[in-house]
């Protein structure tokens, strides 16, 4: 199958815009599209990365944007109608797949992994031009497919679980060797050891066990 990894970036996209503004990632997929009034609109669903407090912020600064038609939230995880550029049509064609979750990011961009049967379906979302977006182009090559999630993106994590996580992975706790150690995560998360070992630990399990599901 034919493989293409590419960036959008777009500082005027309201996801981009407001994931930078309150520190959050999002992960999701397009599930369906239609035109209204010569109009482009998507549904998508997906869950949010971020402490509570941004998330809180995100999304009611995301419900009141005029590009958002239609939004559900149920804690992390929302459904969403999106007005989108009529250009970027596409890139939600029916014979693509995604292969991984569309991920946004804080630097203004959002990174798809498709696969097509045919190379110039791919080539079509590599040419696409649509008014204040640039792209990078990660890769585009012939490959075997190892894996699809299509179901649950991410485990289910508390506020804290997650910032105990984040910390650890932003300073290099599971480097090897280590580059940091539990006493000096704690401090920066202003708990107690024991109690920053214990979310750590209920993190790293939900990870494995989510994992775990889908190579057993």
């Amino acid at each position: 199958m034919w493989t293409l990894k590419i960036r959008f970036f777009n500082k005027e996209n309201i996801l981009n815009k407001l994931a930078h503004k309150y520190d959050v990632r999002l992960y999701g997929y397009p599930l369906s599209t239609f035109t209204k009034n010569d109009k482009l609109y998507v549904n998508a669903a997906g869950s949010i990365i971020g402490s509570e407090k941004n998330k809180i912020g995100f999304l009611k600064e995301l419900k009141k944007s005029k590009d958002i038609k239609n939004i559900e939230i149920n804690n992390d995880f929302i459904i969403i109608c999106i007005e989108q550029p009529k250009e970027l049509s596409k890139l939600y064609s029916s014979e693509l797949i995604h292969i991984k979750p569309v991920t946004i990011t804080t630097k203004f961009y959002q990174e798809y992994y498709l696969g097509s049967w045919k190379r110039q379906n791919l080539t079509a979302i590599i040419n696409l031009n649509a008014k204040n977006i640039k792209k990078e182009i990660l890769k585009l090559k012939q490959e075997k497919i190892k894996n699809i999630s299509i179901s649950k993106i991410i485990p289910d994590l508390t506020d804290k679980q997650f910032q105990a996580f984040k910390l650890a992975y932003e300073n290099n706790y599971y480097n090897f060797p280590r580059e940091s150690e539990l006493g000096s995560l704690s401090k920066l998360m202003k708990v107690s050891i024991s109690t920053y070992q214990a979310h750590l630990r209920k993190t790293e399990k939900k990870i494995m066990e989510f994992f775990y599901r889908y190579i057993k």
